[in-house]
């Protein structure tokens, strides 16, 4: 899979299809080098979908989105399944359909033998390098037409890798050791299929990495590192970037670490600065949404999706504020601009007070694009000590004021967050 050399990648996870023309846009300035698109989009607005992907000009890849039907909440039509992800169990093969859609229940490792896994394997290069790529002009022409639209002009064939489906692995259950023979023979199977490039994701328990089941993990790692996959994709289920605990920082930082020497490529499925971070270890970029998904839990596919919170990027923080929080740490630091890329250097005009204007959902998306392309930059030219202590400067000048002003959006009189979750930073990655 061809990646940009010379600093962290930055992927841009698909989401909501009224992105599509600001997605358009961020690929035109090159704010992104790949799009991810989760399948379940996919295979819901089958006819639609692929073209807007494939005329964004960038390379893209496909989530499988299979974890989803190892869980019971999801694949009980007694439960009401929604019909993306029922048209995506017809995607993996008959067995799957058969289990899920038919039988309605969950798979459970028993059910991946070695024609099972082999249909599934067969089903994502016909689904990922198949459907997708040739999504027939006539449907589509229909749906503009309908639209009173011109339709995109796809400029991009097939995913940049095939992506093994995989399943998530569970600190503490008896059934983990068999879920990741599974993934592995899935990985395994998409190889023999003679595709040229085969991605995989490692998908588990944050607990992992603060050191439940060592013996279980030690397993994972070791499998993962000799797996037949070109590129990984790390996905510790709900992992926060700015966390407060050092221990599961630091047990990401260890992950890496241990991949790293295999030569695989390395990519946070969802993540921010903190995974920017771990490509001077050897992570080789992150992937997330705009203003949104830069981490996620492994249900969070059964809630429903409403609009996302309108929020300004404080690139010196490495962290999202609401528009209300930003406006008063600005007024009680005297209004600076906090940002000079150039959506700001136009918003602001040297007044921070004018912070107001990022309620505008398209100019906060762009702004935060170009600040994370910023850092991406910026790790790339600086070494860790560098980085890491300008993190200590940014804890230093803002944490005392930023706490120590009330909470706008609080009823009940509480302070705001601080920046603790830089000085975890600093502990996970080697600074006491």
């Amino acid at each position: 899979m061809l990646l940009h050399a010379g600093r962290p990648n930055v992927f841009l996870r698909y989401g909501l299809a009224r992105d599509k023309d600001i997605i358009r846009e961020i690929a035109r300035r090159q704010l992104t080098d790949a799009i991810v698109v989760p399948a379940n989009i996919l295979a819901h607005q089958a006819a639609v979908t692929p073209y807007y992907v494939r005329s964004f000009g960038v390379p893209y890849l496909i989530d499988p989105m299979s974890y989803l039907f190892s869980r019971t909440d999801w694949c009980r039509p007694e439960g009401g399944m929604r019909p993306s992800v029922a048209k995506l169990a017809r995607t993996m093969g008959p067995a799957v359909e058969a289990i899920c859609c038919d039988a309605g229940r969950a798979l459970v490792p028993r059910d991946l033998g070695d024609s099972a896994v082999a249909e599934i394997a067969n089903a994502a290069v016909r689904f990922q390098a198949v459907d997708v790529p040739e999504t027939p002009s006539r449907r589509i022409a229909q749906y503009f037409r309908f639209l009173r639209k011109d339709a995109p002009t796809p400029s991009g064939g097939g995913p940049a890798a095939i992506t093994a489906p995989y399943f998530h692995l569970e600190a503490g259950s008896n059934e983990t050791s068999n879920w990741l023979d599974a993934n592995m023979r899935v990985v395994d199977a998409l190889r023999a299929t003679g595709t040229p490039s085969v991605a995989c994701v490692l998908f588990f328990s944050q607990e992992f990495l603060e050191g439940s089941d060592p013996g279980t993990w030690s397993q994972i790692v070791r499998s993962y590192a000799a797996c037949a996959a070109d590129t990984i994709f790390l996905w510790p289920d709900d992992f926060r970037d700015d966390f407060h605990r050092t221990g599961v920082g630091r047990g990401l930082a260890d992950l890496v670490r241990a991949l790293a020497p295999s030569g695989r490529t390395l990519i946070s499925l969802y993540g921010g600065y903190y995974s920017l971070l771990l490509y001077k270890l050897g992570l080789s970029g992150i992937s997330h949404g705009i203003l949104y998904t830069q981490h996620r839990r492994s249900d969070a596919a059964g809630s429903r999706a409403g609009p996302p919170p309108v929020r300004y990027y404080f690139p010196a923080f490495h962290q999202f504020r609401t528009i209300l929080q930003a406006s008063r740490i600005l007024q009680a630091a005297g209004n600076p601009v906090p940002c000079d890329c150039p959506v700001c250097q136009r918003t602001f005009a040297g007044d921070g007070s004018r912070i107001a204007e990022f309620e505008d959902l398209a100019r906060a998306k762009m702004h935060f694009m170009s600040a994370r392309m910023g850092e991406a930059e910026a790790v790339a030219s600086q070494d860790l000590a560098t980085l890491l202590a300008q993190l200590e400067a940014t804890y230093q000048t803002w944490h005392l004021l930023v706490s120590g002003l009330p909470n706008p959006e609080s009823a009940f009189g509480s302070y705001m967050e601080g920046l603790d979750h830089l000085q975890a930073w600093r502990g996970a990655l080697g600074v006491s």
